[in-house]
């Protein structure tokens, strides 16, 4: 294990490393693991969390931040 750690978080409605991929074998985790010097000195990693929570009920898209906060200013 080395001493440093890039750890990758998707944003509401990501997935894990698909998120951090524009196609399978071409992200940003494959670019530092190409970069010999960056390599050597840092992990990779990928936290991923369920983003179902934030659907608004009867909502079949997952709501843009901006709609979130609408929603918990209206709730309180």
């Amino acid at each position: 294990m080395k001493d440093r750690l890039v750890l990758f978080v998707h944003g509401l409605g990501g997935a894990g490393e698909a998120t951090w991929r524009s196609a399978p074998g071409n992200g940003y985790a494959e670019l530092i693991r190409l970069d010999a010097p960056l390599s050597n000195e840092v992990d990779v990693a990928f936290f991923e969390y369920p983003t179902s929570l934030f659907r608004l009920p009867f909502a079949k898209t997952i709501p843009r931040a901006k709609d979130l906060a609408a929603f918990a200013a209206r709730s309180r």
